[in-house]
């Protein structure tokens, strides 16, 4: 089923579309269904019914926040992410599976899209993609 077609697909990407325009960073689920307006565990079916792990959705819109708001060239995800220790990014990073981007050239949205290796269905990734790709992707000089 196409992402378009998926309701689940569609309110997952929404919330985490939600979380990467968020003002500050969205560091538990907690506080995640609390910008919804939602209760946790709504949020936390929400996740599943679109197959996806609660914590791995936080992950992924966390980061995604971290691409949209930080400069191009260096991605420095610790300058925007409410964390207190950098083992805290480089485990979110790793567990991501794009830690080889930390320190190094701010990866294209689409990228990270491509490149994460947590449980998010690939009919979320493609609503993302199209939602936030094209207006925060580096501009090319």
């Amino acid at each position: 089923m196409h992402g378009r077609d998926n309701p689940a697909a569609r309110r997952l990407a929404t919330a985490i579309e939600a979380m990467a325009q968020s003002p500050t960073d969205v560091p538990t689920v907690e506080a995640w269904a609390t910008l919804l307006r939602l209760s946790r565990r709504t949020l936390e079916y929400r996740c599943r019914a679109a197959g996806a792990r609660p914590k791995d959705a936080l992950a992924l819109g966390r980061l995604l926040r971290a691409l949209t708001v930080s400069q191009s060239g260096v991605w420095c995800p610790e300058q925007v992410l409410d964390v207190r220790d950098h083992r805290t990014v480089e485990s979110l990073l790793t567990r991501a599976g794009v830690v080889a981007h930390w320190h190094n050239r701010r990866p294209a949205v689409s990228e990270l899209l491509a490149d994460h290796a947590l449980e998010i269905p690939t009919a979320v990734g493609h609503l993302l993609a199209a939602r936030l790709a094209s207006e925060h992707e580096p501009r090319r000089s």
